[in-house]
């Protein structure tokens, strides 16, 4: 097994990266309508998404095409996400559809950008069969309970919060088609509960979404700050509250605070609802506990919005700070998290929505709090991810950037990595074979966290979330309250995770982490490696 995974390591990460999903964006209407059987509508812009083919391709962070002549992308099917337009031949890919390879002239792009980092058709593919595979699963464990007991009710929920979350995944990569057909079959399954209060709560909490007036102080600083060049408006939903420039249209930061619903709601349903008891409450509030602010670029009225509105003090590292995307703003008063960026039209709204609310549920949920000092920066990573990937299908907003040359074994010619993996599998195989043990990884802070260190956190979260239960949960709340005392931190974790489990000789740590290594090399990654493997 680690020559195996020496192997997948070496061949996955010694080239440039090779498999990217890009989305092409066009300088024309009518050039973009020569390729309608393709569009995708991302993040409001109509573009067409596939693998680089012929001339695109990243190379050093930058993408390469022809400006003018011949480029060529393999697309996918957008009605059927298990299609794959090639095969291949040792390492070469070769077309099987003659549908699966789109022509497109230098001369009619206005841009090209990753999509998905780390990902090619194939690994969608893979990721589209291991969703119906959980689906399957979750309708078996229904089915397997009496009919309409909180048994039922909650495996039937879980079951249709994975259908809603393979259709936003579907219509968020390149299956629009699909994700529509997914309609019926959704609205049938919902039919099946009579009275299901779970069903209600995240209609309620969309139907919470609304405009509400810009606070009269933030426009007087807006005056002051900016001249009156930036004006700002608010939206909020039942949990998070969005301030926005007025360039971002509304329906955009509507469909964002649905977004964001959607993944509270889909992670206490993962993590919560299932375990809820007398000593299991739900920590996360039915009320605002988070702000997205997104605001100008210029360096100057970023800071003084952030100091004389937001009362925020940079610390020793001010200049650094100020440099940055963003930063996250703790306040003793709801919201009591502030996720405060710079916004760029090229932003990732979502990815920033997805990767804060991630941070956040998780120091709700076990830490039970947004403001009290925790210790567990691995946890908060692994959270972040899981509602990144599960929810949104891809995680371009990290805390820490992924490099891929620091893992590099041995200088291989552009082109030998294996690209049938996808990007689950890329994390995994980070994971697996240089994640430190969970007892040793939940020492580190953020900036001590190598990239496989946050592979590590995610692949564990998704684990604990998948496979451990109520047992999962509560040893992740256990290691929060523990590591408030880090003199004594791993000698109490052991102590509550020994009685969590009723753990008896040996190490408890250990054995946890053999059974997170049995799912990740088993049922956990996707795509070529875990064929291999089988």
């Amino acid at each position: 097994m680690r020559t195996l995974l020496n192997l997948l390591l070496f061949l996955f990460l010694a080239a440039t990266a090779q498999a990217q999903i890009y989305a092409v964006s066009f300088k024309e209407a009518k050039d973009a309508r020569k390729y309608k059987n393709h569009l995708v509508l991302i993040n409001g812009e109509s573009v067409v998404v596939g693998e680089g083919k012929y001339a695109i391709f990243l190379e050093e962070n930058t993408i390469k095409y022809a400006g003018s002549g011949k480029n060529e992308l393999w697309v996918g099917d957008s009605g059927d996400p298990s299609f794959v337009p090639y095969k291949f031949k040792g390492q070469e890919r070769v077309p099987t559809n003659p549908k699966g390879v789109l022509e497109i002239r230098g001369e009619e792009i206005k841009n090209i950008r990753v999509l998905i980092r780390e990902q090619s058709l194939a690994g969608l593919a893979e990721e589209y069969r291991e969703r119906l595979a959980r689906i399957q699963e979750l309708a078996g464990e229904r089915d397997a309970s009496p009919k309409a007991s909180p048994q039922w009710f909650m495996a039937h929920q879980r079951m249709l919060s994975n259908y809603e979350r393979m259709q936003k995944w579907m219509a968020s990569t390149c299956f629009p088609d699909a994700a529509k057909k997914l309609d019926k079959e959704i609205e049938r399954q919902k039919k099946n509960v009579a009275a299901d209060a779970l069903a209600e709560r995240l209609s309620k909490a969309k139907a919470t979404i609304r405009m509400v007036d810009t606070p009269s102080d933030l426009v007087e600083f807006s005056k002051s700050i900016s001249g009156g060049k930036v004006a700002f408006k608010v939206q909020e939903s039942m949990h998070i509250r969005i301030v926005y420039r007025t360039e971002i249209s509304d329906e955009r930061v509507k469909a964002l605070l649905e977004f964001g619903e959607e993944g509270i709601d889909g992670f206490r349903g993962d993590c919560v609802d299932p375990y809820l008891d007398v000593d299991f409450e739900d920590k996360i509030p039915d009320r605002v506990f988070a702000e997205f602010w997104f605001g100008p670029e210029d360096e100057t009225e970023y800071d003084r919005y952030a100091t004389e509105y937001y009362r925020h003090k940079w610390g020793d590292h001010k200049a650094e700070s100020l440099k940055m995307g963003g930063a996250t703003i703790k306040r003793t008063l709801p919201p009591e998290s502030v996720h405060y960026w710079k916004f760029r039209e090229d932003i990732d709204l979502e990815g920033l929505v997805a990767h804060g609310l991630g941070h956040d549920l998780a120091l709700l949920h076990y830490n039970t709090s947004l403001t009290k000092p925790v210790n567990q920066d691995w946890l908060l990573e692994g959270s972040a991810f899981y509602l990144s990937l599960e929810f949104f299908g891809r995680n371009n907003v990290t805390c820490k950037a992924f490099k891929e040359t620091h893992y590099v074994h041995e200088k291989k010619k552009e082109g030998e990595r294996d690209l049938r993996l996808g990007m689950r599998d890329f994390y995994n195989s980070l994971a697996l074979e240089l994640g430190q043990p969970i007892d040793k990884l939940a020492t580190k802070d953020l900036y001590e966290l190598e990239e496989f260190d946050v592979a590590k956190s995610w692949s564990f979260f998704d684990f604990m979330a998948k496979k451990e239960g109520k047992r999962g949960q509560l040893f992740l709340r256990a290691a929060c309250e523990a590591s408030k005392d880090k003199a004594t931190f791993i000698q109490k974790w052991r102590e509550k995770t020994n009685a969590i489990y009723e753990f008896g000789e040996g190490d408890v740590f250990k054995a946890i982490d053999v059974r997170w290594r049995e799912f990740a090399e088993t049922g956990q990654e996707l795509g070529e490696t875990a064929r291999r493997k089988g």
